[in-house]
């Protein structure tokens, strides 16, 4: 990998690696912004889109903007099921810390405790409904 950085305003950025044994070479362009008390703050050009970007995933060997390669977060694709699992899974950690961790006391456990309760019964729920409609024929 080598940043050339001559120019202050842009720049670029060159990675070299291996996928399956062949060798790839990807060059992408930085452009800079000044920060408000001073220095710059540097982002990635989407070689596909030329948006700047923070992050460039890469997906077959290609580093490209999230938006180009057509990715999307694990929130934008999940249902009510994987909703209420979720929350009641955060709603777990934090009532039951891994080892080391502080365990809420007092009114704020009872209400996480509630909580937890609800958002567990509601996905169970959620859940078994789910099953008696797809396969309850074969019950």
């Amino acid at each position: 990998m080598s940043v050339n950085l001559v120019d202050p305003a842009s720049g670029s950025l060159t990675i070299r690696f291996n996928l399956n044994g062949e060798p790839k070479v990807q060059t992408i362009d930085l452009v800079s912004v000044p920060m408000r008390f001073g220095g710059r703050r540097y982002y990635f050009v989407c070689p596909k889109h030329g948006r700047r970007c923070e992050v460039l995933p890469s997906v077959g060997g290609v580093f490209a903007s999230r938006q180009a390669q057509r990715l999307t977060y694990q929130s934008q694709s999940s249902d009510q099921i994987d909703r209420l699992r979720d929350r009641a899974h955060r709603l777990e950690k934090r009532l039951w810390p891994d080892k080391g961790k502080p365990r809420p006391r007092g009114r704020n456990r009872e209400r996480l405790l509630d909580a937890w309760e609800r958002a567990d019964s509601a996905f169970e729920n959620m859940f078994s409904a789910t099953v008696m409609r797809r396969w309850g024929h074969l019950f």
